[in-house]
This record gives C-alpha cells, sequence and structure tokens, in this order.
C-alpha cells in the first residue's frame, strides 16, 4: 500500500516546452479570412485566429520569417485553448508571446498602431481566472512585433482569451497579431 502512494507521488508529468511560430502553417495568401487553424497545431487550438502570410507589402513584419496569426475583435473572440476533441492536455502555460496592432482588415497591408492586448487566462481546476495586459508601442518607424511577458499567474490554463483593450482606431475593428508563442504544456 505504501509503495502505491510512494509511486504515484514520484510519478513525473509529462511537461513540454515550445515555442510556436506558425511558420509551418499552409495559408492562402490570397483569402485570409478562410485560413482558420485547425486543433490540434502544437497541442492547443486556437479559435477566431486565423493565418497570416507575411506581406512584403506590408509595414508590419511577423516576428519569425513566414507566418504570425492575427484576429479582429469585430469578427468574434479569439483564444488560445486545450479545449477540442482528443485534447492529452491538462493545463497549460502561456509565458510570453509577441504582439502588434493594425488598423486595417486582416488580408491588407497596414501600418502598426499602439495598442494594448488585454489576456484573460481560465485555469484547468477551477472557475479561477487571471488576467493580464501588454501594451504594443509600435508605429510606421517601429513596426516590429514587440515581446509580451504574461504574469507568473498565467499556469494551469485551459484557455485565454485575447482582445484588443485599447487602440487609437477602434478596438473592435482593430486588427492584433500574435507570432513566436511560447507555451508550457503539460499532458
Amino acid at each position: 500500500m505504501a509503495c502505491l502512494f510512494t509511486c504515484a507521488l514520484s510519478t513525473p508529468l509529462n511537461i513540454k516546452t515550445i515555442t510556436i511560430k506558425y511558420d509551418d502553417l499552409k495559408f492562402d495568401p490570397i483569402n485570409t479570412r478562410a485560413n482558420t487553424i485547425d486543433p490540434p497545431y502544437n497541442y492547443l487550438a486556437f479559435p477566431g485566429f486565423v493565418g497570416r502570410v507575411d506581406d512584403p507589402a506590408s509595414v508590419q513584419k511577423a516576428r519569425s520569417p513566414k507566418n504570425e496569426i492575427g484576429s479582429v475583435v469585430l469578427l468574434g473572440p479569439a483564444a488560445i485553448s486545450s479545449y477540442y476533441n482528443g485534447s492529452t492536455v491538462s493545463s497549460f502555460a502561456l509565458l510570453s508571446t509577441y504582439i502588434g496592432c493594425v488598423p486595417t482588415d486582416l488580408g491588407a497591408a497596414g501600418v502598426p498602431e499602439p495598442c494594448t492586448l488585454g489576456f484573460v487566462g481560465h485555469t484547468a481546476t477551477s472557475s479561477k481566472t487571471v488576467t493580464g495586459s501588454c501594451k504594443f508601442t509600435g508605429s510606421e518607424l517601429n513596426p516590429d512585433l514587440q515581446l509580451c511577458i504574461l504574469p507568473s499567474t498565467f499556469t494551469g490554463l485551459k484557455s485565454v482569451h485575447v482582445n484588443v483593450t485599447v487602440s487609437l482606431s477602434t478596438p473592435a475593428t482593430t486588427t492584433f497579431i500574435l507570432d513566436d508563442t511560447t507555451v508550457k504544456i503539460t499532458f
């Protein structure tokens, strides 16, 4: 009986830390609204996000050279989630991501604009939520995506909703962009 208790406590969890670059996704560069991301993608689901091909004409560039993901609040909520059929993820931590905003639709080349992104995490073991935000201070002269490090409370999650909370244009029509997202996944 003691061995069963001791053995259960010493069994290591399967934990994997990955940076999701989105560069291996295949997208239609002309009709970006059709570029949904089917789960599982790197063990997670990305409802409300679409793929964005790094457009040479755009001032805003992907952090890693090929693709990024984006969403427009007006089109519905966007999330990073472990809720999908067949998921083996018990929880995840959202550690960091690169962020940006443009005041145009998802297919247009846009000039970056300052914004604040809000993150609301929902825990896997309770109804507790955690919140955080990151500011993007980009402009035409400073178009690079900027690193957003989430608070240490963004652990043990089942989903994280992302939203534009402040922008120069209307937040509901501002496209926000994520790239090189680092997560720690527990199976």
